[in-house]
């Protein structure tokens, strides 16, 4: 079975690393964006791709 693939939008990389480490362990692909401009590129490039999306209200660069 293809793993579901996860966008992890965080600013302060030591998270985001053990956001991926965790959803990784749990059998996600995972992508990473440092903020909201590059997550809205990403998820847009990859349109169909991403299936999990947890929203958060306040990111930066939006």
């Amino acid at each position: 079975m293809k793993p579901k693939t996860i966008l992890v939008v965080e600013d302060e990389a030591k998270i985001r690393i053990l956001l991926r480490d965790f959803f990784e362990r749990e059998g996600f692909k995972v992508l990473e964006s440092p903020n909201g401009r590059h997550a809205l590129e990403t998820f847009e490039k990859l349109k169909g791709e991403i299936e999990v999306n947890f929203p958060y209200t306040k990111l930066n660069n939006l």
